[in-house]
């Protein structure tokens, strides 16, 4: 894997890398995983405003998707794959 340099100023790292260590952590590995999170976080917010905005536009009401989710839960539990 390639590795990339990335400025961060010297003393928002080194307030990073004290609450790193104090919580036991790898300040760099810590960092990593957060930006990682951080960008699922993006991703996944960009999906639902994407759908939200689907919605919008159908002809569908909340109350019968609301019924859909609750039934699509119910005979997913009911199969023993999930919490309903």
């Amino acid at each position: 894997m390639a590795k990339l340099t990335v400025s961060i100023r010297d003393a928002l790292w080194k307030e990073f890398s004290q609450v790193a260590i104090l919580r036991r952590k790898n300040p760099q590995r810590l960092a990593e995983r957060l930006l990682a999170e951080a960008m699922k976080r993006m991703a996944d917010e960009d999906l639902l405003g994407r759908t939200e905005r689907a919605f919008r536009r159908s002809k569908v009401k909340l109350k019968d998707v609301e019924a859909l989710v609750r039934r699509h839960r119910i005979d997913t539990a009911s199969r023993g794959h999930g919490n309903a």
